[in-house]
């Protein structure tokens, strides 16, 4: 007769369990004595509390790496909104990029060009859709919008993008604004481009607003 004592965990706990509770129920045609059943019982009782202890350490384990997942991915997020927000404001110079950690170059002052061709269409939904014309600047070149806004004469930089279209939202319709754009790569800035001008003030008819696509 051969000893089959299982090598899994669950089937080695179930057959010790087993072979316990039987040699509890046959202890006298065994020869065992209480100190024998005891030294078993002892055992068999260590192996399921063993068994039960690493069950819960890996639900932490795997608890945990949720959690981390969940810090990390929150984290990037609120790093690249803000990443974002600072590559975009031209004021920033290369060395506090630097200090932040982002792959900056040195200004160059042939780097971009003016863009061109901008257009504006309002819509009733007070979102302004601008397009215009990348005039040759690479993908990584980010493209400032401003705005002047009513009878003001201070240009406001309402958006960034590295595209060459862009949803202004949130505007009221009927109420001039004056777009332009400029390109920026490093810390090289371009001339603004032309200005798209919704809602002229010597506009004799008010202009027809489209529904946003």
């Amino acid at each position: 007769m051969t000893q089959n004592i299982p090598d899994t965990d669950i089937e080695f706990r179930q057959w010790g369990s087993n072979f316990v509770l039987q040699c509890q129920a046959h202890a006298a045609e065994l020869g065992l004595s209480p100190a024998d059943l005891a030294a078993l019982g002892e055992v068999s009782s260590g192996c399921v509390q063993a068994s039960t202890n690493l069950e819960r350490a890996r639900a932490a384990y795997h608890g945990a790496v949720a959690t981390k997942r969940i810090a990390f991915e929150g984290a990037e997020a609120t790093y690249r909104r803000f990443a974002k927000q600072f590559m975009a404001n031209p004021a920033l110079p290369v060395s506090v990029l630097s200090a932040l950690g982002f792959g900056v170059t040195p200004p160059q002052t042939s780097s971009v060009t003016t863009p061109r061709d901008l257009a504006a269409t309002g819509f009733s939904n007070g979102q302004n859709r601008l397009v215009w014309n990348r005039s040759g600047n690479s993908k990584a070149t980010v493209f400032l919008i401003e705005a002047l806004f009513g009878g003001s004469s201070e240009w406001i930089q309402v958006g960034a993008t590295t595209k060459s279209k862009f949803d202004h939202a949130g505007h009221i319709p009927g109420v001039q604004v004056i777009y332009r754009v400029r390109a920026q790569r490093a810390n090289a800035i371009s001339s603004p481009s032309n200005t798209a001008i919704l809602y002229a003030k010597e506009t004799a008819h008010p202009e027809v607003l489209q529904k946003a696509a």
